[in-house]
């Protein structure tokens, strides 16, 4: 090729260059055509919005926008329509309407609601917009810049009030009308904007101007006929203004932009806008924070771009859309799930267990439907409702207060919150009457036994209790002792529900009520006596016949239900009625009832025991009560088999805390307390039925906390002790052959004669004198009774005069003890006046605590033994020294507490309150000289190997004051408490007592066993 031809293809080469350079130079400047942004006014949101995409969008490309500010929605749907701007954000009613002229753009997004802002000079007066047309002179009001969503809003509003002349309407942006609003020049402005308005919030502080609420009838009228519109509120917290959130309406604000935009523009002015949105959006535009790609394309009325629509699919975010379904139905399923489980009986228990727990279940109840209801009903169109967050708000209002602004405006949705509306009335009235009830109860200390709801909750091993008294509530205040580690749940049956006022409400947070007739089965079927544990059956003092009332009860349980029971009668006379209207019935007495407590003759058999064996009072207090570190008599099943010898049973429970007392066997009846062993071999005589072999039951002297917390211990004691023997080296070595009883106790032949004092004369009194005459004590005591009362005439009714010596004459008066010789009597017994008892039961007590006064006057070292009929009436012996109180409600109620707890227990003492030959009693002895200065554990072994009749229990001593103190059964582990050493270490002293269930009282009895046999 020469020389010439290759200069010209450089030259070529050369100029095609450039020119390729000139056509990329000009490519590249016609693709950096700023992008047209029409927006709104210069102090409006729209221009706001647009100068945060046009930052981002220019520091993350190359692109430049051009932000231009114009009249408003119809200007830029105008400009778009035109192709004179690429961008433009428009409300949603204008964008529908200038859309489908031409179609000349599409959605991109939408970003916010626009509320419609009614702005009004406070000296007008007016609160709605309504009151604009009655106002009596011509307003002049600013309806927004020409052609503006504003202006189409106040003339689409100013239509609906019809004003014919009432206004002038003048075409001033928001900037100008609040100046002439200040300076009166106008009277009201309309401005569509989002919350906040900046130029409103600075105007706000000045307080010269209020907003408008739209009526509810022209926001229903409205809403008919614009489907874009929907209702929401102006937080009144928001500007400050007015002191209600103002109803009004609102649209929703559009990114749109020109229908021949590129997908790779539309996708990146989306990454700008939802990159200064949302998390990201900045403290001064708060609308744009609830803004994410997952409602992007919330409320769209136009067409969508499709680049849109592949961009919102592709960034949302799962995780989101699940919180977001989270948060608007977290609520409504939590509703299900707590209906759900209202139906479990359990948590209908929890929910009742309150005072106000079904005032407040309903009262959330209401709130949750009520919620979830209007928020499907109400949320597309009504912003109050619009999420449930917004539907519970809504609805508190309306059950607290009223519609205020947060109106419906469904048919539909009218009837349910005027229901909504009408039901929180009744229940925040039944609140606060609940309230109301609560604090008077408070306040006059009157409190009430929860009614068990009839069909809510079905109680399991229960106690159920028929009657009710103050007696009652005692009883119950010691089945809540802190002794008991299961405290049983109780249901209290009365014929009326308005007489069971407590005083301590504490006692009763698992105690019901059950009000009905007594003589019918469905009242106690309504307190679940199928699955109860037991019933007892109280006494009502103040009815004309108790104890045939007790009688129906009785039968009426067992008609309804197998359950074992407890009764109580008034009168011993009254058994053997009660006997015989039983086997009327049906069967013997203890087909009717399991159990009775006589609490007359628990009264005459105490007060003889008293007077006996002087301070044998606090042993019964002791194993009645139910409190922390008392004694008290437990049947358990019988852990041995294939003994013979009872005393072997002592033996194997001498390292536990427990002390046996005897057994029970397979039959009724079969009660056998201290079993005697009279054979040479040592195995127990007695009737078939009775031996050790056919037990079925120990009964114990134990802690409560001891026999009851242990659960297996007693199952591997039972294990452990079928072959096996005691390993404590107390009992090795032979037992002691032939040891007489005589060996120990100091031999005392001479019967003692004792003279006695009884104050006042009735059928009691005549009991007691005869439970003193039984054989067994005739053996150690001779009793000579001297007996004051007032009353001759009822002297002749019994043939005691060869018995008792009578004096007559006041016994409150100390004369009278005096001249009946009161220095010579061991012990004075004062019965309750039962003729002042049937008056008024602290009257007796008060008569009683004068007569005591009286005796100590004369006398202050005699022996009182005194009967008081109201347990809180102990208070007023306190100051008074020897006296030995038998307060037999007191005792009563305990023992009929026992029974609840441990069925049979009963039987056990009535046999220790029975002074015959056959039976055991309590006594305190003298400490055998024998036993002097060596621990109690030593004489109890002694008296098991030495087979003596009797069980040692515990003992008596006095503490550092002085003051005698009864210790039961002692603990292993010796501890000090209330100046007094509680243990089996304890050595015994002379002027202590030992505590002992014998046949009789010991040291005056036959040897247990023949001197030439073995043990």
């Amino acid at each position: 090729m020469s020389m010439i031809n290759i200069r010209k293809l450089s030259i070529f080469i050369l100029c095609a260059t450039c020119c390729a350079s000139a056509a990329g130079q000009i490519l590249r400047a016609q693709e950096r055509v700023p992008v047209c942004f029409a927006t709104g006014s210069e102090t409006g949101n729209y221009i706001r919005v647009a100068r945060l995409i046009e930052e981002h969008v220019e520091s993350n490309s190359d692109l430049t926008i051009d932000v231009i500010s114009t009249q408003g929605s119809f200007e830029n749907a105008k400009l778009l329509k035109e192709g004179d701007c690429d961008v433009a954000l428009i409300q949603s009613d204008v964008a529908f309407f200038e859309h489908f002229r031409g179609r000349p753009y599409l959605a991109l997004a939408s970003l916010y609601t626009e509320v419609v802002h009614i702005v009004a000079r406070s000296e007008l007066g007016i609160s709605k917009l309504s009151e604009i047309a009655q106002t009596p002179r011509v307003l002049q009001v600013a309806v927004g810049a020409p052609r503006s969503g504003s202006a189409s809003h106040a003339l689409i509003l100013l239509e609906e009030i019809e004003i014919r002349g009432k206004v002038i309407t003048h075409d001033v942006n928001i900037n100008e009308a609040l100046g002439k609003l200040r300076d009166r020049e106008l009277d009201v402005a309309f401005v569509t904007s989002a919350l906040p308005r900046p130029l409103l919030l600075e105007h706000a502080s000045q307080q010269y101007f209020t907003f408008l609420q739209i009526d509810r009838f022209i926001s229903n009228r409205i809403l008919k006929n614009n489907p874009f519109f929907n209702l929401t509120y102006i937080p009144y917290r928001l500007y400050g203004v007015n002191g209600t959130d103002t109803a009004t309406l609102g649209v929703r604000t559009l990114l749109v932009g020109r229908r021949g935009m590129s997908a790779e523009l539309a996708e990146l002015l989306l990454e700008s806008l939802y990159a200064v949105s949302g998390p990201n959006s900045p403290p001064e535009i708060p609308f744009l924070k609830d803004l994410l790609p997952e409602n992007g394309l919330d409320n769209i009325p136009i067409t969508i771009h499709p680049a849109s629509v592949i961009y919102h699919e592709q960034n949302i975010s799962r995780t989101r859309v699940l919180a977001g379904y989270l948060r608007s139905y977290g609520l409504p399923l939590a509703l299900i799930a707590i209906l759900c489980l209202s139906l479990q009986p359990r948590v209908v228990f929890f929910i009742y267990r309150f005072r106000y727990g079904r005032v407040l279940f309903l009262i959330l109840l209401v709130w949750l439907v009520g919620s979830t209801v209007m928020h499907i009903i109400e949320g597309e169109k009504n912003s109050s409702f619009s999420t449930f967050g917004e539907s519970t708000l809504a609805i508190t209002y309306y059950m607290l207060g009223g519609f205020e602004s947060k109106y419906p405006i469904t048919i539909w949705g009218t009837i349910i919150s005027v229901l909504i509306l009408t039901l929180g009335v009744a229940l925040a009235t039944l609140f606060t009457a609940t309230v109301v009830t609560t604090l008077w109860r408070r306040v006059t200390n009157v409190h009430l036994i929860r009614p068990k709801p009839f069909s809510f909750l079905n109680l399991k091993n229960h106690v159920v209790i028929v009657g009710w008294s103050k007696r009652c509530e005692r009883l119950v205040a010691q089945l809540r002792s802190p002794d008991l580690k299961e405290k049983p749940e109780i249901v209290i049956v009365v014929p009326d529900a308005s007489k069971t006022v407590i005083e301590n409400p504490k006692n009763f947070r698992k105690v019901w009520s059950v009000q009905g007739d007594l003589g019918r089965k469905e009242t106690f079927q309504r307190a679940s006596l199928e699955q109860a544990r037991r019933a007892a059956v109280l006494l009502d003092e103040n009815r004309e016949h108790p104890d045939l009332d007790v009688l129906t009860s009785l039968i009426t349980i067992k008609s309804a239900a197998r359950v074992s029971t407890v009764c109580e009668v008034s009168n011993a006379d009254h058994v053997e009625a009660l006997e015989a209207a039983a086997k009327r019935h049906g069967g013997d007495i203890p087909t009717v009832c399991d159990e009775i407590v006589d609490s007359s003759s628990f009264a005459e058999k105490l007060l003889a025991q008293t007077v006996v064996s002087p301070g044998v009072m606090s042993f019964y207090h002791e194993v009645l009560s139910f409190v922390r570190k008392s004694q008290e008599v437990h049947l358990l099943p019988m852990p041995f088999s294939g003994l013979d010898d009872f005393r072997v049973v002592q033996r194997r429970f001498y390292e536990k805390e427990l002390i046996p007392l005897g057994f029970i066997g397979s039959r009724p009846g079969s009660l056998n307390l201290n079993p005697k062993n009279l054979g040479r071999d040592g195995s127990t005589k007695s009737s078939p039925g009775t031996s050790l072999e056919d037990a079925t039951q120990l009964v114990v002297l134990a802690d409560n906390q001891e026999v009851l917390e242990g659960g297996s211990w007693w199952e591997r004691l039972r294990k452990r002790n079928q072959n096996g023997q005691n390993s404590s080296r107390a009992w090795e070595g032979p037992i002691a052959r032939g040891a007489m009883e005589s060996e120990i106790f100091s031999p005392n032949p001479a019967v003692e004669e004792i003279r006695l004092c009884i104050v006042g004369w009735n059928s009691k009194a005549r009991r007691v004198v005869r439970h003193l005459q039984e054989e067994v004590v005739q053996r150690k005591h001779r009793f000579l009774f001297t007996v004051i009362t007032e009353r001759g005439s009822e002297v002749g009714e019994e043939s005691f005069q060869d018995k008792v010596t009578f004096v007559f004459g006041d016994p409150t008066k100390q004369e009278v003890f005096r001249r009946a010789g009161l220095k010579d009597f061991r012990s004075v017994i004062i019965v309750a006046d039962q003729e002042a008892a049937r008056i008024d039961p602290n009257y007796a007590d008060q008569r009683t605590i004068m007569v005591a006064l009286a005796v100590s006057e004369v006398r202050s070292e005699v022996h009182i033994v005194a009967e008081i009929l109201r347990a809180e009436n102990q208070y007023y012996f306190r100051k008074l020294q020897n006296v030995e109180l038998v307060s037999i409600q007191d005792l009563t109620e305990k023992l009929l507490a026992q029974a609840l707890i441990s069925p049979g227990v009963t039987e056990v003492f009535q046999r220790l309150l029975t002074p015959t030959v056959d039976t055991n009693e309590v006594y305190l002895v003298p400490v055998p000289e024998r036993w002097r200065d060596k621990p109690w554990s030593e004489a109890y072994v002694d008296t098991v190997k030495s087979n003596l009749e009797m069980i040692l229990v515990g003992y008596e001593t006095g503490d550092d004051s002085g003051k005698r103190v009864m210790v039961l059964n002692p603990p292993l582990k010796a501890v000090r408490q209330d100046g007094v050493h509680r243990g089996r270490d304890y050595e015994l002293q002379e002027a202590d007592r030992l505590v002992v269930i014998s046949y009789e009282e010991p040291g005056y009895s036959k040897p247990a066993v023949p001197a030439d046999s073995a043990s």
